[in-house]
């Protein structure tokens, strides 16, 4: 009876791992990475799906857009230096008649004309700066991510522990959900470049210049996730692998800290540390 049960447990004990492998696997599948040709390849999969890059300004749906964008600019910046150099010309020729204005619109502030002089000289400029700005920071962050990854992935190979399954589940998980994180970024750098003119339209507003700073800077912090999350990802492998062989017993947890690291990165810069712990508080309670 003991060897035959010893027999069961063990052919339970491999059909738990096989149904573990084949979740983790189908996690893989389901990120859109298609059959998994081998585990060892995982690591790779998941730096690779980091470097991997959209280029906004070869897409139909960015070049549509740009017309439309750059009509809606021509008719905010227009309005603005209209509207701004009538009210300067009031304000010079009628002071009194430009005061009522203010306190009717309830503006107690004073109109600046250099302020305008400013600002129409941004107008000016604009359609250029922001495509030409765009194209630059994005070729930026696409030349650091391509050095980081390829650092990355000539270590992995060092690292790769694919016979742990917990190790493995953890980079399944790790892999789908950072899919969905740079699925999310690469959707909002498209529509920042389509639609970038009508948000340097609205800067020109005064009482919108805060709000459309905030946006790029969430922008900007999409971008240049991608080359920091490979940062970590090429750092933390790099040190793994160079851990002495008294060390390496510490490389299965070590493996699963960078995971976790690497999760907690991603959703915090895409949807903010104070929505990440408003979600925790609520699960908490629950």
């Amino acid at each position: 009876m003991g060897v035959v049960d010893e027999a069961a447990a063990a052919a339970v004990k491999a059909g738990m791992e096989l149904f573990t492998y084949s979740v983790a696997d189908s996690m893989i599948d389901l990120s859109g990475n298609g059959t998994v040709a081998s585990r060892e390849e995982t690591p790779g999969l998941i730096v690779s799906m980091l470097s991997f890059t959209v280029d906004p300004f070869t897409l139909d749906f960015v070049r549509d857009w740009w017309g439309t964008s750059l009509i809606f600019f021509v008719m905010i910046a227009l309005t603005y230096i209209c509207a701004g150099g009538g009210f300067a010309l009031l304000s010079t020729l009628y002071p009194d008649t430009a005061q009522r204005m203010n306190w009717i619109t309830g503006n107690s502030g004073h109109f600046e004309i250099k302020e305008w002089i400013s600002s129409v000289s941004l107008a000016l400029i604009f359609p250029f700066l922001t495509y030409f700005g765009l194209y630059i920071i994005l070729q930026l962050c696409w030349v650091v991510t391509a050095l980081l990854s390829t650092t990355a992935l000539d270590v992995i190979p060092l690292t790769a522990d694919n016979n742990n399954i917990v190790i493995y589940i953890f980079m399944a998980i790790t892999y789908l959900i950072l899919s969905i994180i740079m699925g999310i970024r690469n959707i909002v750098i498209v529509i920042f470049c389509a639609g970038g003119l009508m948000l340097a339209a609205l800067y020109l507003i005064p009482a919108l210049r805060s709000l459309i700073l905030n946006i790029f800077m969430y922008f900007l912090l999409l971008v240049f996730m991608q080359p920091l999350l490979v940062f970590i990802a090429a750092i933390g492998v790099m040190f793994i692998a160079s851990l002495p062989p008294i060390l390496l017993i510490c490389k299965p947890s070590l493996l699963v800290a960078l995971m976790i690291l690497l999760l907690l990165t991603g959703i915090v810069l895409v949807f903010g540390y104070g929505t990440v712990s408003r979600m925790i508080g609520i699960v908490g309670r629950i």
